[in-house]
């Protein structure tokens, strides 16, 4: 009897977390469908200049990252070494350092068209494929996304198959392995951009 009830209940459990994996398969694929059209929106204005745009598509964009995992990834070994003071700094450049690279992905839109395939889930995490599409090219970005706290959010993409957090990884390590913290924290100030005023 208990045997019974217990797999009553795994199948219960079971059919409840299926639906919430298809809640969030129907969710992810609306939020990155609302943000391409706000984002290329904003893109396609002409009485406004790139940074005043730049500045409007990361006010649409940033929430769709969790930057501070993002971070702590990026830096995996090295983190329980860092003090809290370290860690909020390497945050503040390394969140400013991704959104340059976003927005140098978004500088390749000319007018193009974006595709995106239907989410594909595995285990906690969902990945969805996305394509920029022109005459003459064809751009990918997988974007990959977990179930957060404050939602759905963006913990590493790959453009044309390649990780940027395994890319930055590599980076950070070499400078850490080479040199110091305050190096790369150096070299990071050098290709950080601000962030749009709040």
């Amino acid at each position: 009897m208990i045997k019974m009830m217990s797999l009553m209940m795994s199948l219960v459990l079971m059919f409840y977390s299926q639906i919430g994996f298809a809640d969030d398969k129907e969710a992810v694929a609306q939020l990155l469908d609302t943000t391409f059209k706000s984002v290329f929106t904003i893109l396609d204005r002409k009485d406004i200049d790139q940074q005043t745009k730049n500045n409007e598509v990361l006010k649409v964009v940033t929430p769709l990252f969790n930057f501070s995992l993002m971070a702590q990834l990026s830096l995996k070994k090295y983190w329980p070494t860092l003090t809290d003071a370290q860690k909020e700094k390497f945050i503040s450049l390394f969140t400013e350092n991704l959104q340059r690279s976003y927005l140098d992905y978004l500088a390749l839109y000319t007018n193009e068209k974006i595709t995106q395939e239907a989410p594909v889930q595995e285990g906690n995490k969902l990945y969805v494929q996305t394509y920029l599409l022109s005459k003459v090219s064809k751009i990918s970005m997988l974007y990959k996304f977990y179930s957060s706290a404050k939602g759905l959010q963006i913990y590493d993409f790959e453009l044309q198959g390649t990780s940027i957090m395994k890319t930055k990884q590599t980076d950070y390590y070499q400078v850490m392995e080479k040199s110091s913290f305050d190096d790369l924290l150096l070299f990071l100030s050098k290709n950080a951009k601000p962030s749009p005023s709040k």
